[in-house]
């Protein structure tokens, strides 16, 4: 996944937010990176964090942050285990999906017979096309 200039600028406008030593608990690379991608032309003002709505990327980048760095041990137990539970039934969606029996099985489908319905349409020539066709015929 590539992660735009915006969303390290808004990852770094909320980790300036954050007390000293939670930003202490990141490493010095992991945060001198951040600081190297965001776009420095564009400034975050953050008046109120609880009211702040960050990007997709900018809340995935502050999950894998605090996952690594910022949460204790049981809750990365509880995140570990809901991410196993995800990816699980995520592989057991696409078995079902690609399962090799069900891949090759002909799916019948009830089809609706249509109604031929046909009718006349009657074909008027315009007054320009019978003086063509008047022309055509004398010459």
């Amino acid at each position: 996944m590539k992660i735009t200039k915006e969303a390290y600028s808004e990852v770094y406008a909320i980790l300036n937010l954050m007390s000293w030593n939670l930003i202490k608990k990141i490493p010095e690379n992991i945060w001198e990176n951040i600081e190297s991608k965001r776009d420095k032309q564009k400034v975050i003002e953050i008046d109120n964090i609880e009211n702040y709505q960050a990007s997709e990327q900018a809340n995935k980048l502050l999950a894998v942050l605090y996952k690594n760095y910022f949460a204790t041990d049981e809750e990365k137990e509880v995140i570990q285990a809901k991410e196993k539970t995800l990816y699980e039934k995520e592989q057991k969606e696409l078995h079902e999906k690609y399962t090799p029996d069900n891949l090759f099985k002909i799916k019948v489908t009830k089809v609706e017979p249509i109604e031929n319905s046909v009718a006349i349409v009657e074909y008027k020539e315009s007054i320009f096309t019978k003086i063509k066709n008047w022309f055509k015929r004398t010459f």
